[in-house]
């Protein structure tokens, strides 16, 4: 649990990539080296993979539930990616945050910018493959999807990552060509972000000169 005894203002990390490149395998990472760290849970209409479970990895819930969510303005951003709905939750947010947590977000590019036009103090980290090729050899090896769905998240890969050639909003850039050097970087962003002065604002004591 949070030490509630240091207040803080907390903070949200946005971690996006496009699909295969290996941002799941880098928050699972950050999560298991930072305690203060908690995931930002999101809704899928999409089915569970092998391993997945609902309130952990996604809230896995049918595509009615998903449209009356977003009628209720529920999800402070949502988007069809690949056929599949996915909405990341405001009370999701609220939540974590009244808990004094920082916020780990695992999200495809457009809804990382939505997340930052809402939150502008949040920290926004795009992982990019080391190549189209390695992206592809990701992908195949994986096995999840077919060849015609594989070649369609390639595409939608390099118009996104030709997307953050042009637009400044992203703060890091990290290569994944190692895992585990990945997440130190990762990690290391997260330490420093977190020391900013500005999120400890009116929680530094006042200190005076001893007197003499």
């Amino acid at each position: 649990m949070a030490d509630k005894t240091q207040k803080r203002h907390p903070l949200l990390v946005i971690v996006s990539a496009p699909s295969g490149v290996g941002k799941t395998t880098i928050c699972r990472g950050l999560l298991s080296r930072l305690p203060r760290l908690r995931f930002s849970v999101s809704h899928t209409t999409r089915p569970p993979r092998p391993g997945e479970k609902d309130g952990k990895d996604y809230y896995f819930v049918g595509e009615d539930d998903f449209n009356a969510l977003m009628r209720d303005s529920a999800f402070v951003e949502f988007a069809d990616n690949h056929g599949y709905l996915y909405g990341t939750s405001r009370r999701e947010i609220e939540y974590l945050a009244e808990k004094g947590y920082d916020i780990l977000f695992d999200i495809d590019i457009r809804g990382a910018q939505s997340i930052k036009k809402q939150y502008p103090d949040a920290v926004s980290i795009v992982i990019v493959p080391p190549s189209t090729e390695e992206l592809r050899a990701r992908l195949t090896r994986r096995g999840t999807e077919t060849e015609d769905v594989r070649e369609r998240r390639i595409q939608r890969a390099v118009e996104e990552l030709t997307e953050i050639t042009v637009n400044d909003w992203y703060e890091y850039i990290v290569t994944n060509a190692d895992i585990d050097r990945s997440i130190t970087i990762v990690e290391s962003i997260y330490t420093a972000e977190r020391h900013r002065k500005h999120r400890w604002e009116g929680t530094i004591p006042t200190f005076r000169p001893a007197n003499t």
